[in-house]
């Protein structure tokens, strides 16, 4: 189980962009992770954490924007695991950033 399945990384320039993932293995399907790729890993970076707070064996994995201007991106995260079914889980990585839009001045009409 992986939430959200794919991570968009949406802000404007200047500002931390960050999502975190959370993935448990299933009952049925134990693994653990034991290594994470960007395929691209030009504009991400990326942090592993055991979860320790569900009580359930899982990991919180921290994504982060580090496109320092605006423009769009995507890149793959690869989770690498121990299990004989699934050796490898894609995480999907989509990048929005925007410039801050300027703030309006009303004309003062008499």
């Amino acid at each position: 189980m992986i939430k959200p399945a794919i991570v968009s990384l949406r802000g404007y320039t200047g500002d931390a962009i960050k999502r975190t993932v959370a993935i448990r293995p299933l009952p049925k399907y134990p693994f653990k992770i034991t290594g994470v790729e960007a395929k691209n890993g030009s504009f991400v970076k990326f942090d592993l954490k055991d979860d320790l707070t569900s009580g359930e064996a899982g990991y919180l994995l921290t994504v982060e924007n580090t496109k320092p201007d605006q423009g769009s991106y995507q890149d793959t995260l690869t989770l690498k695991t121990d299990s004989q079914l699934k050796p490898e889980l894609d995480l999907p990585v989509y990048g929005f950033v925007r410039n801050r839009p300027q703030a309006t001045q009303k004309s003062k009409s008499k």
